[in-house]
């Protein structure tokens, strides 16, 4: 036992029940907590705003009615004094400055006032008699010509535009002037700017609001400006601000770009009043009454944090010693602690299911050692099964001869690690190739041993058999004897000549073979089949024949190609194979290469359902020379491969169907005499194309027969004793437009020209 890994080490802080208890119950509060803050932030903030706003009003109010009657005030002592001077009329100015004098001294908030008597005439060199009141100074005292005519007015009654007044005491002022109907001039009161700024004093408590005075657009009042002495502050912004207010909705803040809300109200004539609050002076002590509630919620998070471990803690203790004892049950001297099992919580339950297990574990973990000991011993068993059914198979060859090469190239995959496919192939003595591809029912060793049974039967028969029926036929009634597992096989067994490409297969309920062509083109191999080896001693296929083309190939496989399936179900199908196959210019090497890789990529991820067999018989040749567009030698076997290829060809060649049937219908005449009469058993056909004509020659080993030289037939002729026969060489020289014959030792060699595209 001393083998046996040490129990786990106890989990670090980071991985303990214990700390995430905790932070689970201070995650908790603090989602709970920031939930209701932001709640409760929200709510002031705009309860904070709306007081802001409210104050807003209010003080625009209070300023509003303070500045109009002050305003007011000044406009009706103006209009007074013109209506007494008016009153009194005459020359004499003492009445008028009088007047002048009482009306400084009677408004309190008054800098001075100016009185101009009369006006210039128009053959007059002196200016009018001018005088000043100035309420705090040297009294009523006439002014200069120069200084009367600078603080004059040109304009009609109304207020005169901020200015720096020197004779009001060297003071910022603002006057209201009215003209003097008897004796002519005119009045003015000058109201200093410390006046108005008096009734802005207020927002200076309030750090959320800002005054400002406007008069005819120009700023004369700032609840900000302390500077008695200096005139008032020009900011450009503020004359924006004023026409940006003057558009907004009337009695309602408006929100600015800059954070703050504005409103203004105009007060009478020019003047106009606007109030500013500043949001974020507004909202400064929610902001630190925020940071304070943030502060507290973090100290009690903490606090329940702390909790949260304590508890945690005596909640996780005994599951760590629960832990650490269990953490034995792989070494010896297992035993859990007394108190654990005496325990009437879930964590005494625990305890005692655990001590209950402990010796059934170990004997489990005894059995599950003898049954890997087992299970390695068995894998290696099929380790080396599997490199002996490997090498069972041949290998990759290519098969010389003077008209080209044969290549043979296949490739087995089992699910297991062995399997019940199979493929093999080899050249016979009398040149031809033996080849056969299978399928085992079942998986697995019963399926390799029933399949290394079957490839040797098969080699046996095809030693001395012609024909793949045939192997067929007699290896059914030896799979069959003492087959009491009913095991079957599916067999597509064949013969290819590596000289010509004619083939000759049998199935046994295998999978239809496919021909790529060599541009390309796949076309399913139709042929009938029997019963699968091993079941019926008597049922077997008849043979089918082919012929490969220089560049063609003869592809067999399994069904576990077609119907490999990717992780979702789908089968790989017909379709994505011949799009596979549908490749031209490859050899039969690639062509097994390209599958299996397609076969691969489209199931990457999923289990292997089932062996996957491929074997590739390709024919390569030379290049023939430009006038033989096709020559084959032929079987008498291969009379239908033959039909197929020269059809081909001829639609390659663009030969119309009339020209078609004529050359079909003449080989089908020469090569049945030759094969069926003449004794041939070796045939070689030859056709060249022209521009108007197609040159075909045969050529064969049979006796000596010169169709040429058989009389003409007179058909028309009524003759009852013309002999029967004969037409179908009538035929072939009437189609032909030129002939010849020639016996060569002991071949005869017969050139045919035929019209390429006839009238």
């Amino acid at each position: 036992m001393a083998d046996r890994p040490p129990a786990p080490a106890r989990p670090g802080w980071r991985h303990s029940l214990k700390t995430r208890l905790a932070l689970w119950i201070g995650a908790g509060a603090a989602l709970v907590a920031g939930l209701a803050g932001i709640g409760l932030h929200q709510v002031a903030e705009r309860r904070a705003l709306a007081a802001g706003e409210a104050a807003l009003q209010r003080e625009l109010r209070r300023a509003g009615a303070e500045l109009r009657a002050l305003l007011g005030g000044v406009e009706v002592a103006a209009r007074t004094l013109a209506h007494a001077q008016a009153g009194i009329g005459g020359d004499d100015p003492a009445p008028a400055r009088a007047l002048l004098d009482a009306a400084v001294h009677s408004e309190p908030l008054l800098a001075g006032g100016l009185l101009v008597l009369g006006q210039p005439g128009a053959m007059s060199v002196e200016a009018p008699p001018a005088y000043y009141a100035k309420r705090h100074g040297e009294g009523l005292r006439q002014v200069r010509a120069t200084d009367a005519a600078a603080a004059a007015d040109p304009r009609p009654t109304g207020w005169q535009a901020p200015s720096f007044n020197p004779l009001a005491g060297n003071r910022w002022t603002v006057g209201h002037h009215r003209v003097l109907d008897a004796p002519g001039g005119r009045v003015r009161l000058d109201l200093p700017l410390d006046a108005l700024n008096r009734s802005l004093m207020p927002f200076r408590d309030d750090p959320r609001l800002h005054a400002l005075l406007f008069k005819e657009g120009t700023l004369v009042g700032d609840s900000r400006w302390r500077s008695i002495g200096t005139p008032p502050p020009a900011d450009p912004r503020s004359i924006a601000l004023l026409a940006l207010l003057a558009e907004g909705p009337e009695g309602r803040p408006q929100p600015l770009a800059d954070g703050r809300r504005g409103l203004a109200e105009a007060l009478g004539g020019d003047w106009r009043l606007v109030v500013l609050l500043d949001e974020a002076a507004t909202l400064a002590p929610l902001q630190a009454l925020t940071w304070r509630f943030v502060g507290g919620t973090a100290v009690a998070i903490l606090l329940l944090g702390l909790l949260g471990n304590a508890l945690a803690r005596r909640i996780t203790q005994p599951l760590v010693r629960l832990g650490q004892s269990a953490g034995e049950l792989a070494q010896d001297g297992f035993a859990l602690p007394t108190d654990l099992l005496l325990r009437k919580d879930e964590i005494g339950q625990l305890a005692r299911a655990l001590d209950a297990a402990d010796t059934a574990l170990r004997q489990q973990l005894a059995r599950s050692q003898r049954l890997a000991q087992e299970q390695q011993k068995l894998d290696s068993e099929l380790r080396l099964a599997h490199d002996l059914q490997q090498s069972m198979l041949p290998a990759s060859r290519t098969v010389e001869v003077a008209e080209g090469r044969l290549e043979l190239h296949a490739q087995l995959r089992p699910a297991k690690s062995v399997g019940g496919d199979f493929y093999a192939f080899h050249p016979r003595e009398d040149g031809m190739v033996w080849f056969a591809v299978g399928d085992v029912s079942d998986k697995g060793v019963p399926a390799a041993l029933f399949m290394a049974r079957t490839v040797a039967v098969l080699e046996a028969t095809a030693r001395n058999t012609d024909s793949p029926a045939l192997m067929l036929a007699r290896a059914a009634p030896r799979l069959a004897e003492g087959n009491e597992g009913c095991m079957f096989a599916t067999t597509l067994c064949g013969l290819v000549d590596p000289h010509t490409g004619l083939f000759e297969l049998a199935s046994s309920a295998h999978e239809l073979p496919r021909i790529v062509r060599a541009d390309g083109r796949v076309e399913v191999f139709a042929m009938e089949t029997g019963a699968p080896l091993g079941i019926d001693p008597e049922a077997y296929g008849e043979g089918q024949a082919g012929m490969l083309a220089p560049g063609d190939c003869l592809f067999c496989f399994s069904d576990g190609v077609t119907d490999a399936r990717d992780r979702h179900g789908r089968l790989f199908g017909e379709e994505r194979l011949h799009a596979v196959l549908a490749q031209p210019g490859r050899s039969a090497a690639e062509r097994v290469a390209g599958v299996l890789a397609a076969v691969d990529a489209f199931t990457e991820g999923a289990e292997p359902a089932d062996d996957i067999t491929v074997l590739a018989v390709g024919l390569v040749a030379p290049a023939q020379a430009a006038g033989n567009a096709l020559r084959f030698e032929l079987w008498p076997a291969g009379l239908r491969a033959m039909e197929r290829t020269i059809e081909d060809c001829l639609v390659r060649h663009g030969v119309d169907k009339a020209a078609r049937g004529e050359v079909r219908l003449v080989l089908e005449e020469l090569l049945a005499n030759a094969l069926d009469h003449g004794g041939a058993s070796d045939c070689v056909v030859e056709l060249a194309f022209e521009d108007a004509a197609i040159r075909l020659r045969i050529e064969d080993d049979g006796h000596a027969f010169d169709p040429l030289a058989t009389p003409t037939l007179e058909l028309d002729a009524d003759d009852p004793d013309r002999p029967v026969g004969g037409l179908g060489i009538h035929l072939v020289k009437t189609l032909a437009l030129d002939a010849g014959y020639v016996r060569e030792g002991d071949r005869n060699r017969l050139t045919l020209v035929l019209p390429r595209n006839p009238p």
